[in-house]
């Protein structure tokens, strides 16, 4: 298993991955992931921002699972978009994705990552606060795009 940083031949590969992930859990709606305008072009979206990135893992060319990070504040950003494709879970992957993604933010100069979530995603829950993130009462003020999402997380590095 290998982690790369995507590439534009990824974009349609990763966004049927989402999107699908996403119909499963009943989450193909407005204030989710599913509906991001940059979604069909994430490779062009991480170009753009500085301190950010989005990387995969490939089985036979195809994205089996998929994660990244963009700047909130200086010292904290947020971890978006981490899935893994159904039959591939409870393999570890997305354990070592979140685990590369989080050493990435230490090296772009990080203190703390951020996310949003649903307490309906119960294994990525588990995932997160196996990993150290503590629930927040609130989103944070300069994150949260996304409005269904209804449980905030934040990690120290």
């Amino acid at each position: 298993m290998t982690i790369s940083k995507m590439a534009p031949e990824d974009n349609e590969n990763l966004a049927n991955l989402i999107r699908t992930s996403l119909e499963a859990e009943g989450l193909a709606i407005p204030g989710t992931a599913y509906t991001d305008p940059q979604l069909d072009d994430l490779y062009h979206y991480y170009q753009g921002i500085n301190r950010a990135g989005y990387w995969v893992i490939k089985q036979d060319k195809t994205v089996v699972a998929g994660g990244g990070l963009a700047p909130i504040t200086d010292t904290v950003c947020e971890l978006q978009k981490l899935y893994t494709d159904k039959t591939y879970r409870r393999q570890g992957y997305g354990s070592q994705l979140l685990t590369f993604v989080l050493e990435e933010a230490r090296k772009f100069g990080y203190k703390q990552v951020y996310l949003e979530t649903t307490p309906r995603l119960v294994s990525a829950v588990r995932l997160y606060e196996a990993y150290g993130f503590q629930t927040l009462p609130a989103p944070l003020p300069d994150a949260g795009s996304h409005s269904s999402m209804d449980l905030w997380m934040l990690k120290d590095l």
